[in-house]
């Protein structure tokens, strides 16, 4: 399915506008047709539906997630097949800003606010390393600054799974271990030594 604005998603969801889009995917905001709550929608991009890889990836994001209890990591709600194969990701619908985007536009926080920012990632990564789950691809771009319209402190959500590894002991890692030995994935600026090399076995640390 190529999403379009109008177009409904599995009998029950609306799709809105575009909040975001990436080289394997797409988020829209859409609206339930009969409770009327805004949810975000990401969708595996088209020419991504028959690769096994990617899809393996995709759900992993969406396993990795889940299985972090923290509020301050963005939940997911349900993961859809439709009729063509698209897998779409149902997730709570967030309004604000990146701290890249604050970053760029401020170009440096005071030093409280980068702290009660940071101790609220340092919660939601310390409980996701508790649970078996290792992000790999902690950035600014996938750490979000959800406006609650309250003019209170930030409220963190920390974004993207889809390059997390999920530890041997990890529940419902049915999607295996999908990097091998001198592969590398993540953002270099962002990545540990032991992620540059490649190495099979990175943990918390």
């Amino acid at each position: 399915m190529q999403p379009v604005a109008g177009a409904i998603v599995a009998q029950r969801y609306r799709l809105d506008s575009l909040l975001g889009a990436g080289g394997m995917a797409e988020v829209w905001a859409a609206q339930h047709e009969v409770t009327g709550k805004t949810s975000a929608l990401k969708f595996l991009a088209t020419k991504y539906t028959s690769n096994p890889e990617a899809r393996k990836r995709f759900i992993r994001e969406a396993r990795a997630a889940s299985l972090v209890d923290h509020p301050n990591v963005v939940a997911i709600h349900d993961v859809i097949e439709l009729d063509d194969g698209t897998l779409v990701m149902v997730m709570d619908h967030l309004t604000g800003e990146t701290l890249a985007e604050r970053l760029h536009r401020e170009n440096a926080l005071p030093v409280q606010a980068a702290l009660a920012i940071m101790t609220q990632v340092v919660s939601a990564v310390g409980t996701a390393h508790a649970a078996g789950v290792v992000h790999r691809d902690l950035k600014p771009e996938n750490i979000f600054l959800v406006d609650t319209g309250r003019g209170e402190k930030d409220e963190v959500r920390v974004l993207d799974f889809g390059i997390a590894k999920l530890a041997s002991g990890a529940a419902l890692d049915g999607a295996g271990s999908l990097t091998a030995t001198g592969s590398v994935l993540g953002t270099p600026y962002y990545m540990s030594p032991e992620q540059i090399f490649g190495e099979s076995d990175i943990d918390a640390r």
